[in-house]
């Protein structure tokens, strides 16, 4: 079997394609891609707070572990929180910048992973934060418009 050059399985860049400006939305959520300062707690939320027992200070803190459990970092228990996440959630929380691109690229490599060595991919349950893929494919196809 003859082995392949790595020059021969690189990925080309697609061909230019003309902006459909039909296709493209008339308004966002947020057409001025403006990060605004977080709002203060709904009842709602400063009630699961007061469930839980947690702290008033720590709040943005357990906001950030829940967050990052869901959308960055999934776990195969998706109804948990990983306390290895509170380390980097209690320094972003204190205005530390963080960079996120490492783990969330190794979750990704490990849910890829998971579902090409499966046996039957259709029924892997694995979770992984899959939208990364696809705003990336959006972002190399240029199937979607900035804002």
């Amino acid at each position: 079997m003859k082995r392949e050059s790595k020059k021969a399985i690189k990925y080309h860049l697609p061909s230019p394609r003309k902006e459909k400006k039909t296709v493209r939305p008339k308004s966002t959520h947020n057409p001025l891609g403006d990060i605004t300062t977080h709002k203060r707690w709904s009842i709602a939320e400063e009630a699961l707070f007061e469930k839980l027992c947690i702290e008033w200070n720590l709040k943005e803190e357990v906001y950030l572990a829940c967050w990052f459990c869901t959308f960055l970092l999934p776990d195969k228990d998706v109804n948990s929180i990983r306390p290895s996440t509170f380390k980097m959630a209690s320094m972003m929380a204190s205005g530390r910048r963080v960079s996120l691109a490492i783990p969330v690229l190794a979750s990704i490599y490990e849910g890829l992973n998971i579902i090409a060595t499966s046996s039957r991919p259709t029924r892997t349950s694995h979770s992984f934060p899959v939208h990364f893929v696809y705003a990336w494919l959006a972002s190399y196809f240029k199937t979607h418009y900035p804002v």
